[in-house]
């Protein structure tokens, strides 16, 4: 599977020893992948949204798993 710009998901998260992550409720409206331009090609960001706006980015290169909002 490939990311794709505008891609909706569910959860991300960070590996040990910091064990962060996001997901979708609370304060978090929704996470949606962002394409940038990397050195060679694109690489796949994640963005996260609070009240409208894109609270915090998250390079996809250091995060260790996410989770694919399955849409009808």
């Amino acid at each position: 599977m490939e990311f794709y710009n505008g891609q909706k998901l569910d959860g991300v998260f960070y590996p040990a020893p910091n064990d962060i992550y996001f997901t979708v409720g609370g304060k978090v409206e929704k996470i949606t992948v962002v394409m940038e331009s990397g050195q060679m090609a694109g690489v796949p960001w994640f963005a996260i949204w609070e009240n409208g706006k894109i609270k915090t980015k998250c390079n996809g290169a250091f995060v260790s798993h996410v989770v694919i909002l399955e849409e009808d």
